[in-house]
């Protein structure tokens, strides 16, 4: 079995947005305000990654409010 169709467990903005078919900057905004977990990377922080399955989680539950 290939793994080239794996989605690692984080990625950046740009894939996850490809991924869940939305903006980049409307998970930049999401993620700043905590309505999906996020990470910060980098030596100064400044880079930013996202868990796919716990944004999708969170937006389904925000959904469901």
């Amino acid at each position: 079995m290939s793994n080239s169709h794996r989605i690692e467990p984080l990625v950046t903005v740009r894939q996850a947005a490809s991924v869940l078919g939305m903006a980049p900057s409307s998970l930049y905004r999401l993620a700043k305000s905590c309505r999906i977990p996020s990470y910060a990377v980098g030596a100064r922080g400044r880079g930013v990654r996202i868990d796919i399955e716990a944004a999708k989680a969170a937006l389904l539950r925000s959904a469901e409010e």
